[in-house]
C-alpha cells in the first residue's frame, strides 16, 4: 500500500486546511485535495517536485509505501 503524507507534512510546516497549502504552493486545488486525502491514483513528477520544493522534503518524506502483509500458508 502507498501512504502519501502531505496532510502531515503541510500541518507541520503551519497549513492548517487544503485551501491553505494550496493558496501558498500554487498547485491545483483538484491536485491538493487529492493527495491531502491520500486519494490520488498516480504520481505526477511535476506535482511531486513542486511539493517536495514547498515543503523542503524529499519524496521518502511524502510517499510511504508499506508493505502487504503475505498470508502464511
Amino acid at each position: 500500500m502507498v501512504v502519501v503524507k502531505l496532510k502531515e507534512l503541510a500541518q507541520a510546516k503551519g497549513y492548517e486546511s487544503i485551501s491553505d497549502f494550496q493558496r501558498a504552493s500554487g498547485a491545483a486545488i483538484g491536485t491538493v485535495r487529492r493527495w491531502w486525502k491520500n486519494e490520488t491514483n498516480g504520481v505526477d513528477f511535476e506535482v511531486l517536485e513542486l511539493f517536495c520544493n514547498f515543503l523542503e522534503c524529499t519524496p521518502n518524506d511524502l510517499i510511504k509505501v508499506i508493505p502487504n502483509k503475505k498470508p502464511k500458508n
